[in-house]
């Protein structure tokens, strides 16, 4: 009888829906637009090395194949982010990226043994590359002209990303082929909603010469440059290799996905608190503590325990989440206008690009020599030795100052 007398008062409440979807529209437009750059990582990022494994790819060029992306991220994307920056031409350049990720994600399906994956993966990094600085740029500039706080759509990636890799995940394990596939729709759904993204509302940069040395004058961004660094090193790590000690561990790629749901969850009450955390702390003190328990979440998988496992995926926002959202924040206040994208650039850069090559190249190598637990255990020791230099450091200059 309820549900009955609740059926006529449905219509009403689909059109109050709607009016305030509309009258925030272009709230609802940048969530989905951000959203979808972390739907596609979920159908792709988080099962490419498994599908290698399943291909009869080694340990050894898993991570060769891995380290290919951050190759071309190195060489590649500072023209991204300077072009962008220069002509001032930002959606332009990011639809560029994507119809050329679209492109090259279906050439996967034409590769077939390590070279073919080889030159499928770094075509693909060769346009994929420029999405996420040029995204990040444009999302946090029209947050701020219209008063929203860059949190509240960053949600919507956590959110998508939690709910579309579990989904992701039963149907690779049937056909993991199908991660191609996917992956391109959702880059071409995400370029369709870039048409409907409003053009900037407030006055265009001044033209200025650009100096992108300039960044590397301030010590707080080199500070935060070679943190990342090191960060991304261990996370890029258990990232790229988890998928592998997963399926090791007897468990099939459904696993992985509900691995990554509870990771994407995870972000979702940092992204909550994250505003009111930076204006508490430096972000020096914030990226130490994720530092640090990134540390921790190194030595879980020495205890072979899918269950430990899964409760350090929850840690994924108090440790990526912190790392990724201050060190945004703090570019984007930092900066000039007209560098802001060099800026994030340069960010995913050392990101995407030098900490994954190292970690990829190394971590494959030690992983097929002595095994993946011994190559956690090697990153672990790593992360606690570097942050405990670095609390050191944040101490002594704050005497100083």
């Amino acid at each position: 009888m309820k549900i009955r007398k609740l059926l006529p008062v449905l219509p009403y409440l689909g059109r109050r829906l709607w009016r305030r979807i509309l009258h925030h529209k272009v709230f609802v437009t940048l969530l989905a637009f951000n959203s979808l750059m972390y739907i596609a990582n979920s159908t792709f990022g988080a099962y490419i090395t498994a599908y290698y494994r399943g291909q009869g790819i080694s340990m050894g060029q898993i991570g060769i194949l891995t380290a290919i992306g951050p190759v071309v991220t190195v060489l590649a994307q500072p023209t991204w982010g300077v072009l962008s920056d220069k002509t001032g031409r930002h959606m332009i350049a990011l639809r560029i990226a994507l119809a050329g990720s679209i492109c090259a994600m279906l050439t996967f399906y034409a590769g077939t043994g390590f070279w073919g994956f080889a030159l499928s993966a770094g075509l693909f990094a060769l346009f994929s590359c420029g999405i996420q600085p040029l995204t990040d740029t444009i999302t946090v500039r029209q947050a701020a002209e219209r008063g929203y706080r860059f949190s509240a759509i960053r949600i919507g990636g956590s959110a998508g990303y939690a709910v579309c890799v579990v989904l992701a995940g039963q149907v690779l394990r049937e056909t993991p082929s199908a991660s191609f596939g996917m992956t391109s729709a959702i880059y071409l759904v995400m370029l369709a909603v870039s048409f409907a993204v409003p053009k900037a509302s407030g006055p265009p940069p001044e033209k200025k010469k650009l100096e992108p040395m300039r960044l590397f004058r301030n010590r707080k961004i080199l500070f935060i440059i070679l943190f990342v660094f090191v960060f991304q090193t261990a996370l890029g790590f258990y990232g790229s290799f988890l998928g592998v000690y997963v399926t090791e561990l007897g468990y099939d790629t459904a696993t992985i996905g509900w691995m990554m749901f509870l990771a994407a969850l995870g972000e979702l009450p940092v992204l909550l608190a994250i505003d009111w955390a930076i204006k508490r702390f430096r972000t020096e003190v914030l990226l130490v503590v994720a530092g640090f328990i990134m540390g921790l979440r190194m030595l879980v998988p020495l205890t072979s325990s899918i269950g430990w496992l899964a409760f350090s995926q929850c840690f994924q926002g108090v440790t990526y989440m912190v790392m990724y959202y201050s060190t945004v924040m703090f570019m984007n206040n930092n900066l000039e206008p007209e560098l802001r994208g060099t800026g994030m650039a340069v960010l995913c850069v050392v990101q995407g690009g030098c900490a994954a090559l190292f970690s990829n190249i190394v971590g494959g190598q030690v992983a097929e020599a002595f095994g993946l637990r011994t190559a956690y255990l090697g990153y672990a020791i790593m992360m606690f030795v570097f942050n405990a230099g670095c609390a050191v450091w944040i101490f002594c200059t704050r005497k100083r100052s």
